[in-house]
């Protein structure tokens, strides 16, 4: 999806953001996804700003007018105002009446001192003391917007300053990711040049932060904050490792002034063939992507380049701009968007404004998937509308719409949806239609699996009460500038589908439980020493046997048997049901009996792929060591070369006619 971001809180802009969910590498640790802010730009909206004297002046005043009363002087002054702006007066009120009436302002005055009166009963008259006014207008406010859709929302002052560090990728801090596991605050990633320089790794507990002991009851929220900080500062950290040396050990991290980078990864994969990571669009996205496309050309000669834009979530609109007119010729449309905000038929159009960086005689080829979003597909709408390079991979997200951010008085802010966008062809790729007439679905109705997006067949419900449903089938036919047929509504279909290695039942259970993390801890334990040895035991034949061995393990009952806990949630959760079910009766029936045979026959199918998906898991098993010995550049680097997407692009680029085939205009019929 695509979010368009302002520059908060100075001004607003509009945001072009993806999937909220978060991306999740193979071994579970979750890849950095973020939105980002771009520079003054774009669509603009502000309430007029009423400047109210304080209260202690206003009391200064009404003193200072008592002591000069005069009740004849007032008489006299009243009469006389009377008669010279009486007429005025009906003037002013058929001119506030006007104001009231266009576009329901007056409704929308109305419904907001209804809604203050209401807060205003509960405080005063709620059976419980201490109601949370805030919270309870936090809420409210977003069940108002949510109801729109799932990208307006109302932002607090702590979080428009999160949405500031997420889009403007700037922060004053170590530059680690952090998540609860348990009672323990867990290192997910550590940034190089930061904190992973300082020795920080994936895997470390953080037992105190400069003396504070981490609890089990600390936040989340206020651990983040003990971490920021002034630049030029240190922080010490306690931290404990499994398979060191040292399992509790302090690192005195310096606090520097973070800069969240969107290129995670630039490198050569064949002779002449450059491949970049990129992972969002913020404010310095362009500039980094132009330093990495120079530093290929000045090491060779660069005939193809790979942009891998799969779970790119999106960021800033002017930044997907800017990064897209590093391939496309000067002068070529990028991207329009079309909104009440701009008036009546009225759409914005942004173009090219420069040379491409990338010569034209390059092969472009765009990688994306399902989670590729927002900022990210305007750029691979661009690029293969234009007939610039070919779009592998899955379809795309398909979010259309653009955000605005707007400050609020308090340090809160607006995000609200004001416009879609439009690919050089005038496709729309939003995928979902939102709408707040439809009666939201009855709480027992809605499922209680644990899926990733909550959609069903009949469309998606969200917690808000907006109802999600697939955008009607756009059957207009649209053409790139070769005349190529592409779709509209529901993403960027890819000219060449690939799909990456699929992730098995048994697979993503494991994952789920953090199987692989923990298997590190205890592999390391076991495998002390410089990081180059424990590579090498890492690829032993015997590892995959004796992480089979450990994850049965973990999952074995106290009576030994092996639990159904392995499989998917849904299915477990269900069959516990039915079990409770049947073993309610008076008397054991044979249906009990039965189910627990299928108990045991799902355990065996579920085990068995752990020689079906071997490959798979043998991958996850070592990312997960390698993610506490190599550095993060390093660890994608090694995992691209059985990456089955990133294969199929350089097999198409190795492939001139091919290449140039998808891009030609299709035959006439003759």
């Amino acid at each position: 999806a695509a979010l368009v971001v302002v520059n908060l809180p100075s001004a607003n802009s509009a945001l072009c953001m993806g999937p909220p969910t978060p991306r999740r590498s193979r071994s579970g640790i979750p890849r950095r996804g973020k939105s980002a802010v771009p520079k003054p730009s774009g669509p603009r909206f502000r309430l007029p700003k009423v400047t109210l004297p304080q209260p202690e002046e206003l009391l200064e005043s009404v003193k200072d007018a008592a002591a000069t009363f005069r009740p004849l002087q007032v008489l006299t002054g009243f009469v006389l105002a009377l008669m010279l702006v009486g007429g005025s007066i009906v003037a002013t009120g058929r001119i506030v009446g006007d104001f009231l009436a266009e576009d329901g302002r007056g409704e929308v005055i109305e419904r907001a001192i209804l809604f203050g009166a209401i807060l205003g009963d509960v405080q005063s008259a709620y059976v419980e003391k201490g109601v949370d006014v805030d919270r309870l207008f936090q809420t409210g406010v977003n069940a108002m917007l949510n109801s729109l859709d799932p990208y307006s929302t109302y932002e607090n002052a702590r979080q428009a300053e999160d949405l500031n560090v997420r889009t403007t990728g700037r922060y004053g801090g170590v530059g680690l990711t952090i998540a609860r596991s348990g009672d323990e605050v867990v290192v997910l990633g550590a940034l190089e040049g930061y904190a992973f320089d300082a020795g920080v790794r994936p895997g470390d507990r953080i037992n105190e932060i400069d003396g504070v002991l981490i609890k089990s009851s600390t936040p989340l929220d206020e651990v983040k904050e003990m971490l920021r900080g002034e630049p030029g500062t240190g922080v010490e950290l306690v931290l404990s490792r499994g398979g060191s040396p040292k399992p509790v050990f302090s690192l005195l991290v310096p606090r520097k002034l973070v800069r969240l980078p969107d290129v995670s990864l630039c490198t050569v994969m064949r002779p002449g063939v450059g491949y970049i990571k990129l992972d969002g669009f913020s404010e310095g996205t362009a500039e980094e992507l132009a330093q990495g496309i120079e530093s290929l050309q000045s090491s060779a000669e660069l005939s193809s380049l790979v942009i891998d834009l799969r779970d790119n979530p999106g960021g800033l609109l002017d930044a997907a701009v800017s990064v897209a007119q590093q391939f496309v010729p000067q002068g070529t449309e990028i991207v329009s968007t079309s909104g009440r905000l701009y008036g009546e038929d009225a759409t914005l159009t942004y173009r090219s404004s420069r040379p491409p960086l990338v010569s034209p005689s390059t092969k472009l080829v765009l990688l994306v998937n399902g989670n590729t979003a927002s900022a990210a597909e305007i750029v691979s709408g661009a690029v293969q509308d234009t007939d610039r390079g070919v779009v592998v991979g899955q379809r795309t997200f398909g979010k259309g719409l653009v955000q605005v951010v707007e400050p609020l008085p308090g340090g809160g802010s607006l995000k609200l949806t004001v416009a879609k966008y439009f690919t050089p062809s005038g496709r729309c790729i939003q995928a979902l239609s939102y709408s707040s007439n439809v009666r939201p679905a009855p709480a027992e109705s809605e499922t209680d699996e644990d899926t990733e997006d909550g959609f069903e067949s009949s469309g998606r419900t969200l917690s808000s009460g907006s109802i999600a449903k697939p955008v009607a089938k756009d059957t207009k036919v649209y053409s790139t500038i070769h005349g190529r047929p592409v779709q509209g509504g529901g993403g960027i279909a890819p000219d060449v589908v690939s799909v990456p290695m699929p992730i098995g039942a048994l697979e993503r259970s494991l994952l789920q439980r953090g199987a692989f993390f923990k298997y590190a801890d205890e592999w390391l334990q076991r495998h002390k020493g410089v990081p180059t040895a424990q590579e090498r035991a890492l690829a032993q034949e015997d590892t995959y046997r004796d992480f089979v061995q450990f994850a049965r393990s973990q999952f074995l009952n106290k009576k030994g048997e092996d639990q159904l806990t392995l499989q998917d949630p849904t299915l477990n959760r269900q069959l516990k049901l039915l079990e409770k079910a049947l073993n309610s009766k008076e008397e054991k029936t044979r249906s009990s009996k039965q189910l627990q045979v299928l108990r045991k026959l799902l355990v065996d199918e579920e085990l068995a792929q752990f020689q079906t998906q071997k490959e798979a898991i043998l991958l996850d098993v070592r990312e997960a060591v390698l993610g506490r010995l190599t550095s993060p550049s390093i660890r994608l680097r090694s995992t691209l070369s059985t990456d089955p997407q990133v294969i199929a692009a350089l097999n198409l680029v190795a492939d001139d006619s091919r290449y140039y085939q998808i891009l030609q205009s299709p035959a006439r019929p003759s």
